[in-house]
């Protein structure tokens, strides 16, 4: 009987590299150091905590670095008359039983309280009645106005 390795040129040295990379691969990984191997605490992800800076000199926003926003706030201390004077009856709808007014781009309803968006930042407002061209509004905090749509 003829042995089958004798048969093909370099067989013995295949077998030889297969069964040594088997051997390579089954190998547990080797620890170089033995805090390596050992977990120091928990593995707790650590928490970011960003707040927003005061002042240039405070530091800056690490996603906007340009831009500086501290500084909105102050317009809504300045006056809820300047509040008042933004906003803006975009226009009336509803039924006659339940009526709807929307102002600067806000659906409200008679009774409701939410808040929109004026050119001197986020004001919450509350409707109080709403006729047929015009609304009466009252800023929280603030003055009462009565809203025209305009022409």
């Amino acid at each position: 009987m003829k042995n089958p390795f004798h048969s093909v040129p370099g067989a013995p040295l295949l077998a030889v590299l297969f069964f040594a990379t088997m051997a390579v691969q089954a190998a547990p990984p080797k620890i170089k150091h033995k805090s390596d191997a050992q977990m120091n605490g928990t593995n707790d992800i650590p928490r970011s905590i960003f707040t927003i800076p005061a002042a240039p000199q405070d530091g800056r926003d690490p996603f906007f670095p340009n831009s500086f926003h501290a500084a909105d706030t102050t317009a809504l201390k300045q006056s809820p008359s300047a509040a008042a004077e933004a906003l803006v009856l975009n226009g009336i709808g509803g039924t006659a039983d339940h009526k709807l007014a929307m102002i600067n781009g806000r659906t409200l309803a008679e009774g409701e309280t939410n808040e929109v968006n004026t050119v001197v930042g986020r004001v919450r407002i509350h409707c109080i009645e709403i006729k047929g061209e015009s609304a009466v509004v009252e800023v929280v905090g603030g003055e009462r106005r009565e809203l025209h749509i305009r022409d």
